[in-house]
């Protein structure tokens, strides 16, 4: 029988019945196997979103080393590291381009579900998103269903005990936390297709250019971090 003795991060030690008297074992991970409490303690680190019912919050990623909280509206809150509550980003609730009124509008989320690590959102305008939680960020692909669906979006990005600086996001202490990566896409084929990402003044703003797409097509506009505490896929 196995005992567990301590853990870190990246370990689990332990002692096993099976092995001499003394015999310490250490299973080492390349991810993170721990995450450390507002007490300091190292706990098992779980990846699977659970309910939140807090503050408007309807979902949480939360026993990993940063941290996720999800409303039902398609907007989120990410700290990148866990336990430093005055540094985080709030993703705002996304929209998308209406050609046909050439404006901005909103997604209107129709549908939305919670299986282990994903969160799937529907939506009126033919735009599914799937966010995947994991030990070291949250990713989301925008799927647009078929050639109905909008090809260009943008969404808010507040910042909140953090700095940007020429595309970084800063944590108070100057650690680099995250930055914007380039965007890519796909169409069922795996194709990969034209499209463009950028941030500027508070916006993340992506696009892509379906012509001749096989639908699905699936849509990466990637904000990375930098630093093993987090990252966040848009």
């Amino acid at each position: 029988m196995k005992t567990e003795v301590r853990r870190g991060r990246k370990f689990v030690e332990y002692i096993d019945d099976s092995l001499p008297v003394g015999t310490f074992v250490q299973e080492i991970g390349v991810h993170d196997v721990s995450y450390q409490d507002e007490q300091g303690a190292w706990l098992p680190a779980d990846e699977n979103w659970e309910t939140d019912g807090l503050d408007g919050f309807s979902f949480r990623a939360q026993r990993m080393n940063h941290k996720v909280r999800f409303d039902s509206i398609g907007a989120w809150r990410w700290y990148p590291r866990r336990n430093v509550e005055t540094e985080y980003i709030i993703i705002n609730r996304p929209k998308c381009w209406l050609t046909r009124t050439s404006r901005w509008g909103n997604l209107l989320v129709n549908g939305i579900s919670r299986e282990g690590k994903d969160i799937t959102l529907t939506s009126l305008r033919n735009v599914t998103r799937v966010i995947h939680s994991s030990w070291n960020g949250i990713k989301t692909d925008w799927i647009l269903e078929n050639a109905d669906a909008p090809t260009r979006f943008q969404q808010q990005i507040d910042l909140v005990g953090l700095t940007e600086v020429d595309g970084w996001l800063i944590g108070a202490d100057g650690e680099q936390l995250a930055h914007l990566t380039p965007t890519t896409a796909i169409d069922a084929n795996g194709k990969e297709l034209p499209c463009a990402g950028s941030y500027t003044d508070g916006y993340l703003e992506f696009q892509v250019d379906t012509s001749g797409a096989a639908y699905p097509v699936t849509l990466d506009p990637d904000f990375a971090g930098a630093a093993a505490d987090g990252y966040i896929y848009g």
